[in-house]
């Protein structure tokens, strides 16, 4: 059943519909509306870290698909596609809701707080 689950999340990413929106439904708080999330970038597309531009694995002692997988992460911030050694840092992102820091791609975590 986790296998499986783990399958519907990459299809479902691979698909280009991998995205987060923050829920608008009940308009009666403005102060709590958030912008919705970038949308994330389905692995599939991504070809190189949109960071560093290179191969996911160059950090890795195993270059198979599956190590290709394990070593792509997505930008909580921006929803690039980033190796590794690119996304190792976290920060709050408050304005999206996220209030314990999570994973960002470097151009992110140096990126003013806005």
């Amino acid at each position: 059943n986790y296998i499986q689950q783990i399958r519907n999340c990459q299809s479902t990413c691979d698909a280009g519909l991998c995205f987060i929106t923050s829920d608008t439904s009940d308009t009666s708080d403005t102060s709590e509306r958030r912008p919705p999330l970038n949308p994330w970038k389905p692995f599939s597309a991504a070809l190189l870290c949109e960071v560093c531009d290179h191969d996911f694995t160059w950090e890795s002692t195993s270059s198979s698909p599956a190590q290709r997988l394990m070593d792509m992460h997505h930008c909580r911030a921006c929803g690039s596609v980033v190796c590794h050694a690119c996304s190792s840092r976290q920060r709050p992102l408050p304005r999206l809701g996220m209030h314990l820091p999570v994973r960002v791609c470097d151009v992110c975590f140096f990126r003013p707080l806005s």
